[in-house]
């Protein structure tokens, strides 16, 4: 018997699809307001890339700080309104350069899939 119970497989779900929001959320917003790394006129793909970069830089001392000094559940509040911001961004520049994610070659696949076994 594995001692897996109920609660610990619904836990490991919900970190499952919780875990974009902290690793890729914050990066997002970071990279379009400050325009790091001409953010905001790169393709989809370097975004999602520079994203979780600056996420994994900046996101564990703002955690941190964040649940020290207010609470948790004002950190929850704040990756939930900055999960909103950040699809806004994510659907207005799509729509401002009216174009499709385009199919991806396959060095962009490879480099999507080292990264993601990285993370």
């Amino acid at each position: 018997m594995l001692g897996l119970n109920l609660q610990d497989l619904l836990g490991s779900i919900i970190a499952i699809i919780l875990f974009p929001i902290v690793t890729m959320v914050p990066g997002c917003i970071i990279g379009w307001v400050f325009d790091l790394f001409n953010f905001r006129k790169r393709s989809l793909m370097a975004k999602y890339l520079i994203s979780i970069v600056l996420s994994n830089a900046t996101m564990p001392i703002f955690a941190y700080l964040v649940s020290r000094f207010l609470s948790i559940n004002f950190l929850a509040i704040l990756l939930t309104v900055s999960t909103c911001i950040a699809l806004i961004i994510h659907i207005a520049s799509l729509v401002a350069t009216k174009n499709r994610p385009a199919l991806l070659s396959f060095t962009k696949k490879y480099a999507f899939l080292l990264v993601g076994l990285w993370v």
